[in-house]
């Protein structure tokens, strides 16, 4: 499904695969960068301004590359093992990994990110906005949504704004994800894209899927089936064994995903393994095809991300 590639592809940040490469990421940056804090902003909800987009892209670009490489990788050693065929625990949590460290990538190319900022970033940033914002102004540690606005004058500002954090930090993650599709399926509509029909009913597919089984609107539902495999040991899949054949058939073909193939239709509560497999791998397969556009996009070949993102396909096959 192309037309959903290209819809990604033109809201993320094309440079960002051609940035100078850093040996760390957006934490390093607040510790490292050079920017003010704006003057209106409070300890849950900071503005920060006057940033280069390049000194910006460089960390930016090192989170998304570790992101994009590591739901590849995931994605590469998942499927389980001919010879114990009915051993497909673990196969499930790698899939879950793929998905999760997808949407974390995917997030990153449109210039967002979710972010833990710990008490060296939060020091940083409590210094630095009592200059603009009083001695009152104090941030703490914890968890942000973090997004760019790109400026005329090729400066962004990067507004950092706290998140609930009830559920960990997977369920943080995707409640973020869910609410970026909400968007992403907005702008579409709203700019009216190529394709745009198609490309909402597949993100409002996607997004019903993430809302099953009573997961009201948060999207946590992969999340919740991780933890039920992972922690309770449900569904069958850890010895003794009592998934279905169906199940297991699917776990062992599992492999790299077509976005515009892979099935979303599955019933979570029929065939919540089925429904669980597919929601990753269709967001692994966006992260995928996502990082192969803008890689192939780039005028910079010799950047490191673009040079190297198919070295990892070439090694497992799947690229």
């Amino acid at each position: 499904m192309q037309e959903l590639i290209g819809a990604f592809a033109r809201r993320s940040l094309a440079e960002l695969v051609e940035a100078a490469p850093q040996s760390a990421g957006i934490r390093s940056w607040i510790q490292t960068g050079s920017f003010y804090v704006d003057a209106a902003s409070s300890a849950d909800n900071v503005t920060l301004k006057n940033v280069s987009i390049g000194q910006f892209l460089s960390f930016q670009g090192f989170d998304f590359a570790r992101f994009a490489f590591s739901s590849l990788e995931s994605m590469a050693y998942c499927r389980s093992d001919p010879s114990r065929k009915r051993a497909i625990s673990w196969p499930m949590l790698k899939v879950y990994y793929a998905g999760f460290f997808g949407g974390h990538a995917i997030l990153r190319a449109v210039g967002q990110s979710v972010v833990r900022l710990e008490p060296a970033q939060a020091k940083k940033l409590t210094e630095i906005g009592r200059m603009y914002c009083g001695n009152q102004f104090i941030v703490t540690a914890g968890t942000f949504d973090l997004r760019i606005t790109q400026n005329a004058d090729r400066s962004v500002d990067v507004s950092l704004k706290r998140l609930d954090e009830t559920g960990g930090a997977h369920s943080i993650f995707w409640r973020r994800f869910y609410s970026f599709l909400n968007e992403m399926i907005s702008d579409i509509a709203k700019v009216n894209d190529p394709d745009a029909p198609s490309v909402i009913a597949k993100l409002q597919e996607l997004q019903s899927l993430l809302t099953s089984k009573g997961s009201s609107a948060t999207g946590t539902w992969l999340s919740a089936i991780r933890n039920q495999i992972n922690y309770q040991h449900e569904y069958g899949v850890w010895f003794p064994f009592g998934a279905s054949d169906p199940d297991v058939r699917y776990a062992a073909r599992i492999g790299y995903p077509n976005v515009g193939n892979t099935r979303l239709d599955f019933d979570a509560k029929k065939e919540p393994l089925r429904a669980f497999c597919a929601g990753n791998l269709f967001i692994a397969g966006l992260s995928s095809d996502l990082s192969t556009r803008l890689a192939s996009q780039a005028t910079k070949r010799s950047a490191p991300f673009v040079r190297n993102w198919q070295r990892p396909g070439a090694e497992t096959g799947i690229l």
